[in-house]
């Protein structure tokens, strides 16, 4: 990737990342609200709490998953128009594209 892709790659992690700080943050402030009583949760209250903060912990992954796979898209993109007519070459642009090399290509 080059340095201005890349810098939007990581400004767009950068804001999912803060987002699921927020969340995490205003789950706390309710929970906050919802003891300040004294008592404990009513069962409604631990249900919505869960089930919120589930979903906060799910968007993450999902997010890098679909990071991901843009990724896997432009890579194919680029060796589809590059020609690697030798293992070596091979090679060297998955070391240079951060890809893993494996026995896949032995």
């Amino acid at each position: 990737m080059g340095g201005k892709k890349e810098f939007q790659c990581l400004k767009k992690e950068n804001k999912r990342l803060q987002t699921q700080i927020d969340s995490f943050t205003k789950l706390n402030v309710l929970r906050k609200k919802f003891t300040v009583s004294g008592g404990g949760l009513s069962g409604n209250e631990q249900i919505y709490l869960d089930d919120s903060q589930a979903l906060t912990i799910l968007k993450l992954p999902s997010s890098k998953f679909y990071m991901a796979m843009e990724n896997v898209v432009k890579l194919h993109s680029f060796f589809q128009n590059v020609n690697c007519g030798s293992r070596c070459e091979f090679i060297r642009l998955r070391i240079q594209y951060g890809m893993e090399i494996s026995s896949e290509i032995e």
